[in-house]
């Protein structure tokens, strides 16, 4: 969370070519959601619980206020749909999270997001290291136009060589975000503050702690992607399991999804916990 994925909803936010956006960590006017939502059919109250049978409220939120004119830009003002406030940082304790948990919660995620946002979800794999570098190196190492400017051999060595290089950069930069991250520089401390929000006395853990949990978040990407596009729909939410449908609405599963009904109270609880 303090490394790639803040450095990808960080860029994407900065280019601001779409919404993406972390539901802990954004906010938005009540009264933007309500005007957006109130002259629907949904048998749900306008705001929040217009989502209620969404398990991925936020992103749906961001995009309906991204797409949509709020009442300030209908009257005529200046008003932005998005913007990214630096300084600003949103703090989630994670520490007890076992990996079994990590990888039900990605699988989850990518569940969610794959009738969410298609082409976004199809594009992950490409745009982690693992598979990012084999592409450069591949690049680098076949294509004439770069292989022979830079002077570099058509091998397997060559190929291994400049992928190492690009994964070793592409660590270090997920190292000095999470160390910037993780200094909290920015928080104002009072004697409310927890103990996760306030700035470390030395380095949160040791590099090669750090360095095994890259290796592991990162040779688990292509896998988990894998098993969780390709391998079902069904999602585990708070002791529960879920069916996600094409209509971006989760379901109860009882082993046979033709039966299966949207949930009529809505997905309860959007306070998530984990």
């Amino acid at each position: 969370m303090a490394g790639s994925h803040a450095k990808f909803y960080t860029a994407i936010n900065t280019v601001a070519v779409a919404p993406c956006i972390v539901g802990k960590s954004n906010m938005f006017r009540r009264s933007h959601l309500d005007s957006l939502t109130s002259a629907s059919t949904s048998p749900y109250a306008p705001g929040i619980d217009f989502f209620s049978n969404n398990i991925c409220e936020d992103h749906l939120i961001g995009d309906l206020l991204w797409r949509n004119s709020v009442p300030e830009q209908l009257n005529g003002e200046k008003f932005r749909n998005h913007g990214l406030v630096f300084g600003d940082v949103a703090i989630q304790p994670m520490a007890s999270t076992s990996v079994a948990d990590y990888i039900a919660r990605r699988v989850r995620w990518l569940r969610v997001r794959k009738w969410t946002v298609v082409l976004a979800t199809l594009v992950e794999p490409g745009v982690e290291s693992m598979l990012c570098s084999a592409y450069a190196a591949f690049a680098l190492t076949t294509l004439p136009q770069l292989r022979d400017t830079l002077g570099l051999p058509s091998s397997w060595t060559a190929f291994i060589v400049v992928w190492f290089m690009y994964i070793t950069l592409w660590m270090g930069v997920d190292r000095l975000t999470y160390n910037k991250l993780h200094s909290v520089a920015s928080v104002e401390l009072d004697e409310d503050t927890p103990s996760f929000a306030r700035p470390p006395q030395g380095p949160r853990r040791r590099f090669d702690e750090w360095l095994a949990a890259w290796l592991g978040r990162e040779v688990l990407a292509l896998p988990i992607w894998v098993f969780a596009v390709l391998g079902g729909t069904t999602v585990k939410w708070r002791k529960k399991t879920f069916w996600v449908g094409m209509d971006m609405k989760v379901y109860k599963y009882d082993g046979d999804e033709s039966t299966d009904e949207a949930v009529p109270e809505g997905v309860a609880g959007k306070a998530r916990s984990d």
